[in-house]
């Protein structure tokens, strides 16, 4: 985003823009939109020969944040007699409450929605009643990107001029998931699937630095479920190829 005036920018207001960026970041962070997505498979017509209880309990890996974290990596501050520059930029890392869903329960939600849709097994609430059961670890979610935010004033013989600019993204996620199938508890069927997603870098053209940064969250959930819906289709794939061959 840029945007050029021409009217006295004081030099002092070079600094609030720094200190509100990170204020503004904070506080669209902590905002939350929902995980679920829409599932593209093709739908299973047939008859389904096996059932499955998925445990719903998903083990969590310890590193998996709850609040993102936002730290400004660098400043850069130029002041002059003619002119004014600062060029500051932020690292976020990702925190769970950007979604509105819990991660466990909404893999376990989504996945079940994959698996009644697209593969050729049952499933089943009561693990009594089940053939096989299924559990599910997410080991790691982890997230990181970049905000950058600037401004250049230039003082002319009667007037000032001044220009501010914003960059979002880009933010790469990654979950490593480890999911076992088990018989008469026993396990045999095990895989581990690394999905990875990146929102990619973009700027907007807008009057000010809320809308971006708001932008930029809605896109980081978005490849979040991304992620969730490349990991459960990967997971169904799997087991009911395993199935189909016994």
């Amino acid at each position: 985003m840029r945007n050029k005036q021409s009217f006295c920018l004081p030099a002092v207001a070079l600094l609030f823009f720094q200190c509100s960026t990170k204020k503004l970041l904070v506080e669209n962070f902590s905002e939350n939109f929902t995980g679920q997505y829409l599932y593209e498979t093709s739908k299973f017509t047939g008859q389904k020969r096996h059932t499955i209880y998925i445990n719903p309990t998903v083990q969590m890996g310890q590193n998996i944040m709850a609040e993102t974290a936002v730290k400004r990596d660098s400043w850069v501050v130029i002041p002059a007699i003619i002119f004014n520059y600062w060029d500051a930029r932020f690292s976020l890392k990702f925190g769970s409450k950007l979604v509105t869903e819990p991660i466990d329960s909404l893999m376990i939600s989504t996945l079940t929605k994959e698996i009644y849709r697209s593969c050729s097994f049952n499933l089943t609430n009561n693990p009594l009643k089940a053939e096989y059961e299924l559990l599910i670890s997410i080991d790691s979610l982890n997230g990181k990107g970049f905000y950058t935010r600037g401004a250049m004033t230039l003082y002319l013989l009667f007037a000032s001029s001044y220009d501010v600019w914003e960059r979002a993204g880009p933010f790469a996620i990654e979950m490593v998931t480890t999911y076992k199938l088990l018989k008469n508890n026993e396990t045999v069927f095990e895989r581990q699937f690394s999905s990875l997603g990146n929102t990619g870098p973009y700027s907007r053209e807008v009057s000010d630095a809320v809308p971006l940064q708001k932008d930029y969250v809605v896109r980081v959930v978005e490849t979040i479920s991304e992620v969730i819906k490349n990991t459960n289709s990967s997971i169904a794939k799997n087991i009911d190829g395993f199935l189909v061959g016994n």
